[in-house]
């Protein structure tokens, strides 16, 4: 399959903070390409996070710093963290209504999310989204197919 047209992109930045009273936090960088294929008429969407870590504003160990990074990472469950290191993942999904709906939500700013968020934050709401994306999305050595 090669996807030749792109449609449309979007990107939000946005911090991550798991814990509001933590100093040390992600800046992550979400960008969202629609493309279509042409041989079939399907769309795609193609969403790539960059993340960046903030240490925090008091002293730690170069273990200590690690542990902080992988512990804060909004995919930090994940048995394999080598993404982690590398702060980039892509994944590439069809796009369908319910896709649509997970997208529009994850590029919302944190204001407009937490009208739908209930009880946990924006970025909690936020971090769920990206892990349901993460289900549907088939992850890209950061090339497109």
């Amino acid at each position: 399959m090669v996807l030749v047209s792109l449609l449309q992109s979007k990107k939000i930045l946005t911090d991550f903070k798991i814990n509001p009273n933590h100093t040390a936090y992600y800046d992550i960088v979400i960008q969202v390409d629609t493309f279509v294929d042409e041989s079939t008429s399907c769309e795609y969407y193609e969403i790539l996070y960059s993340f960046s870590f903030h240490p925090p504003d008091y002293f730690q160990t170069e273990l200590e710093l690690e542990d902080l990074r992988v512990r804060l990472h909004p995919f930090r469950l994940v048995s394999k963290l080598e993404f982690i290191r590398q702060n980039q993942y892509i994944g590439i999904m069809l796009k369908n209504t319910f896709t649509t709906q997970l997208v529009d939500y994850l590029l919302m700013d944190n204001e407009s999310l937490a009208c739908f968020s209930g009880g946990i934050s924006p970025e909690e709401y936020r971090n769920s989204i990206m892990w349901t994306i993460s289900y549907f999305a088939k992850e890209s050595k950061l090339m497109k197919l």
